[in-house]
């Protein structure tokens, strides 16, 4: 028994296992987004750059520091006023009224709650070395020393730096500053801050007010969390197995296999209606991970 229970908790693990996919993302303008998998969750690779919302509207451009301390309403910026100079690098700087609209990502993406940027940076081994994976190694875009910087969770966090409440800009190639989705006050919401001296990711709250970067996590905007696939209408079987196994749902509707090895590297994805089976013809321990419109499931498998 505690053999089966040890190698459950190595196999659950394996969940968190990063992992890259060859996708892309567009949003309304027409910029195109590589995706990276970290963990449970599917990240944009860059700061989002869109203009518009996605119902078309356009988001309004404030330069000004007046009418921007003072808007309670979707706008966004570029650093310094300057689009050529930081804007095409870092992104625009929105304020929290736009995030709010839940109309800011592309279709099936969503700017994230406080507790899925938590679930990230739990990932990445704590608040206090998560923004040494998050952040872009080296200073081509960051300020030296760029501290700890390895990138190795793929995010390639940028430091676009931020605008106050009172308009002013600063902190551009010194820190990268994200919002969320959570508000904490009638004036104030949660972000995420990433800084060149230090390997911290910050979890900080902020004036609505103010201008931050963005970046979106796939899913709807009350997206469920990963869950075992037994308990959502889904069967894999034989498990262990010797070599083919099938999964079964319990229900019609188009889903998303994706198998993965010990290392977190994608072994095989495809799409299923109802039934599919599988060959893995070389031993160890895989995990099944199973995405449809109303959530991600994940099950490990022991191939003998």
């Amino acid at each position: 028994m505690k053999k089966i229970k040890t190698l459950t908790l190595a196999v659950v693990s394996l969940l968190f296992m990063q992992n890259v996919f060859a996708q892309t993302a567009t949003d309304i303008d027409g910029n195109v987004y590589n995706i990276i998998t970290i963990g449970t969750q599917d990240w944009l690779q860059e700061n989002l750059k869109t203009t518009k919302l996605t119902d078309g509207t356009p988001i309004a451009l404030v330069s000004d520091n007046t009418l921007w301390s003072s808007s309670t309403t979707a706008a966004y910026c570029w650093y310094g006023n300057d689009q050529g100079l930081y804007g095409n690098t870092y992104g625009p700087l929105y304020n929290w009224y736009t995030v709010n609209t839940e109309k800011l990502c592309p279709s099936g993406w969503h700017v994230p709650n406080n507790d899925e940027w938590q679930t990230l940076v739990d990932f990445l081994g704590g608040a206090s070395v998560a923004g040494n994976k998050l952040k872009e190694a080296g200073t081509t875009h960051w300020y030296i020393p760029n501290t700890g910087a390895t990138n190795e969770s793929g995010f390639t966090a940028l430091p676009g730096g931020q605008r106050g409440a009172f308009g002013g800009f600063d902190l551009v190639k010194g820190t990268a500053t994200f919002w969320t989705s959570t508000s904490t006050s009638p004036l104030n919401a949660e972000t995420w801050a990433l800084f060149y001296h230090s390997g911290y990711c910050q979890n900080v709250g902020d004036g609505k007010e103010a201008g931050k970067s963005v970046r979106c996590i796939k899913g709807s905007v009350n997206a469920l969390q990963e869950t075992d696939a037994s308990s959502n209408n889904y069967q894999i079987y034989p498990n262990p197995t010797s070599n083919i196994f099938y999964v079964q749902q319990h229900h019609s509707q188009d889903c998303k296999l994706q198998v993965l090895d010990l290392f977190g590297h994608t072994i095989l994805m495809k799409t299923f209606t109802q039934q599919t089976s599988v060959s893995l013809p070389q031993a160890g321990m895989y995990i099944i991970r199973i995405s449809d419109k109303n959530g991600i499931y994940s099950q490990p498998i022991i191939v003998e």
